[in-house]
């Protein structure tokens, strides 16, 4: 088995107004909105707040 590197992908826009929905959307938490998630979340930002002292 064999090891690719991960490409980042590229996003092409053609307007403006393409771009703001896309960053809307991307930054959205609605779309992983759960209980599993909040508490995700929650996780993270104590295990990052950990990390930093």
């Amino acid at each position: 088995m064999s090891n690719k590197p991960i490409r980042p992908t590229k996003a092409i826009f053609t307007n403006e107004m393409d771009y703001k929905d896309f960053i809307e959307y991307a930054v959205n938490s609605s779309k992983t909105k759960s209980v599993g998630m909040d508490k995700m979340r929650e996780m993270m930002k104590e295990f990052k707040k950990a990390n930093e002292s």
